[in-house]
Parts: structure tokens; C-alpha cells; sequence
């Protein structure tokens, strides 16, 4: 019986390895962002919501992800600099004004971010001011539920009503407005 239990416990704790070894080897945010991470921040006051801003903020952390952000958003705007997009085509108007641009593909650094459990795929939308012209880029999971606003080479503009916010850069901002 005994030989059993060490037999069944170092089966287990070879196991464990396997999953640390694994789980490291998915990137710098890896245990963070495992289930029995989330369910750690959870019970320590982070809720999924919060749990979903902080992983994208992560991945903004790293100066290669960001720089990859502006230059795929300096793109988009340069792009789009002289486009103006006509008021009833402007959407989310009490959060931020912007744009659908299903034409528009993501930014790559972020294409497969899960930020929302279940949306892999993030939809991009344009800011515009209040003459239609484009002023940042948008990328939302999940129809804003949690998303970034990028201005390069500016400030990022404030996102009205959201649960929770931070800033990895002045010209990002990260969001998000469920809880």
C-alpha cells in the first residue's frame, strides 16, 4: 500500500513539472495567466475584468510589442489621414466615438490576444473627432468589452465609462467597461 501512494505521488509531482515546465515555456506572462493563476488574482480582488486589462497592459509592458502597436497604428492613420467618416456611421458615441473598419485588419502583435475569454480575434475601429476626421485607433474584444485606443505620437484620449483603465504609455490606453 504504501509503495502505491509514493508510485501515485511522484506520478503527480511529475505531472506538476510538466505543467510548470509547459506553462513557462508559453511566455513571460504564462503563470499569470493559466487558470489557477486567474483563480489566485481572483481571490486576491482582481476580478476578470480587471484580470483582462492587466493581461493586455502586459503584453503592451514589453517596448517590442508596443513598438510594434504605433507602427501598425501610424500605418492605419496615415492611411486613413484624409478620410472623413459621416456622423451615422459613428458608433459607442457615450464611450468613445469610433467607427467600424472590418477592412482593417488588427495589429499582428495583438491578432491573437485572447483579452475576452472566448473573442481570439480583435475588431478595429477608428476615433474620430467631432468633424469626423480619424484622431486614434481603436482594437476591441468583444464590442468594447475590453479593448486599446492608440494615438501615436500623442496622447491616448479618455475612454468614458469604463470599469477599469490603465495607461502602459502615454499614447495607449487600455480598457475596460464590464465587470
Amino acid at each position: 500500500m504504501r509503495t502505491r501512494y509514493k508510485r501515485t505521488c511522484w506520478i503527480l509531482l511529475a505531472m506538476a513539472g510538466a505543467w510548470v515546465a509547459y506553462t513557462a515555456s508559453q511566455g513571460p506572462f504564462a503563470f499569470k495567466r493559466s487558470g489557477p493563476g486567474r483563480v489566485v488574482r481572483f481571490a486576491l480582488g482582481s476580478p476578470g475584468a480587471m484580470q483582462d486589462v492587466d493581461d493586455l497592459a502586459d503584453e503592451l509592458s514589453l517596448p517590442s510589442n508596443a513598438a510594434a502597436l504605433r507602427v501598425w497604428a501610424e500605418a492605419v492613420m496615415d492611411a486613413q489621414r484624409t478620410r472623413r467618416i459621416p456622423a451615422d456611421s459613428v458608433q459607442y458615441t457615450g464611450l468613445i466615438a469610433c467607427a467600424p473598419t472590418p477592412e482593417i485588419a488588427p495589429a499582428p502583435v495583438l491578432a491573437q490576444h485572447r483579452a475576452v475569454h472566448g473573442s481570439t480575434t480583435p475588431e478595429t475601429y477608428l476615433h474620430v473627432d467631432t468633424e469626423g476626421r480619424v484622431a486614434a485607433v481603436v482594437l476591441s474584444w468583444a464590442n468594447l468589452r475590453v479593448g486599446l485606443v492608440v494615438r501615436p505620437g500623442g496622447s491616448a484620449p479618455p475612454f468614458n465609462g469604463t470599469l477599469y483603465q490603465r495607461q502602459p504609455a502615454t499614447d495607449i490606453r487600455v480598457f475596460s467597461t464590464y465587470s
